[in-house]
């Protein structure tokens, strides 16, 4: 993609050398992205993913190269209006939810828990206390969901001390913030 849009010329030189299904897979990313659209246009780009991920509150001040180590684990899911993610976890395994773009209910069975909107975090960690075993995400409008598993997110917390320490300064502030 960068390749492509700093010179449209050398990209049809530098893909010839790659197999035709990578090739493929390249021209429809270029096709399908647009940056400017952002994480709207169905089609997402690790470093989009980023940028996104660290202007949230409670990703402030880590550095890329952890978030993106966290990135690789995102399971991009997009929801159409009244379109629903059913989450047939365990107990001990709710995902991490991050709004990326629209809303959406999230349910407890048939109680509603709460509505998230862009730029929320839910699960494990980001809330007060233990967070409510969620079943399913319905979305309100069209909606881009970001899941991590709990597994994959605690494996990247084991290796990168610095995103542990990180994370907990600012879901702290965020509490101390929210109980004032």
């Amino acid at each position: 993609w960068v390749i492509y849009n700093k010179d449209k010329a050398i990209y049809p030189v530098i893909s010839e050398r790659l197999p035709m299904k990578d090739k493929k897979f390249l021209d429809s990313a270029i096709e399908n992205n647009q940056l400017l659209d952002g994480l709207d246009d169905g089609f997402f780009l690790g470093f989009e993913m980023v940028l996104f991920i660290k202007q949230l509150p409670v990703f402030k001040g880590i550095s890329g190269n952890l978030v993106s180590d966290l990135a690789d684990k995102i399971i991009p899911v997009t929801l159409n209006p009244k379109d629903k993610l059913v989450l047939n976890e365990g107990e001990d395994n709710q995902p991490i939810l991050i709004v990326a773009h629209g809303a959406a209910k999230i349910k407890s069975g048939t109680n509603e828990v709460g509505t998230l909107k862009q730029g929320d975090v839910f699960g494990d960690l980001f809330q007060e206390g233990s967070s409510q075993k969620i079943t399913e995400a319905e979305a309100l409008e069209r909606t881009v969901l970001f899941k991590i598993n709990l597994v994959d997110f605690y494996f990247v917390l084991a290796n990168h001390h610095d995103l542990v320490q990180g994370l907990i300064k600012n879901v702290t502030r965020k509490l101390v913030k929210q109980n004032a």
